[in-house]
């Protein structure tokens, strides 16, 4: 796995994507196994695109509306998918950590909302290689999840 150190947008770049496809030729595309990149993760994809969104104000609770500035675009994933999909590296992606992501949403809505955001992903060269990360079930408290994770016990003399 490779860890970048910047942000998905300066990789992207039209001067720093050729040259991250210089560092896959020759690490990726060799008989050599050992130093080859298999697995890339990308994560906090902005999971809505509305822009001019109206700021409402709650008495004593706040704004509703909070702006994360450090979310990446699904053009910059797509570029990046595009630009590493002859490498054949498994990418993992996630979206931004919002209401509109949580397990209690995915619970009660299903992954409608995931499948409309990721449906320019498919069909593509690089589908293949795009996975998406959805929201972890094993950290979800007990009383709020659907699934039954335990059974009892029944002791009998028999």
């Amino acid at each position: 796995m490779l860890i970048c150190n910047n942000k998905l947008d300066m990789l992207v770049k039209s001067s720093n994507l050729p040259r991250l496809q210089v560092y896959l030729n020759t690490v990726n595309n060799k008989n050599d196994f050992r130093n080859t990149i298999w697995f890339g993760i990308v994560n906090d994809i902005e999971f809505t695109t509305e822009t001019n969104v109206k700021l409402t104000r709650e008495r004593f609770k706040g704004n509703k509306k909070v702006s994360k500035p450090d979310v990446n675009t699904m053009e910059s994933l797509t570029s990046l998918l595009f630009g590493i999909c002859d490498y054949k590296i498994q990418t993992f992606f996630s979206f931004e950590t919002c209401e509109d992501t949580s397990f209690t949403k995915v619970a009660t809505n299903g992954i409608e909302s995931y499948m409309d955001r990721t449906q320019v992903l498919t069909r593509k060269d690089y589908s293949e290689y795009a996975i998406l990360a959805l929201p972890n079930m094993s950290i979800v408290p007990k009383n709020k999840s659907g699934l039954i994770l335990d059974s009892y016990m029944i002791a009998t003399d028999e």
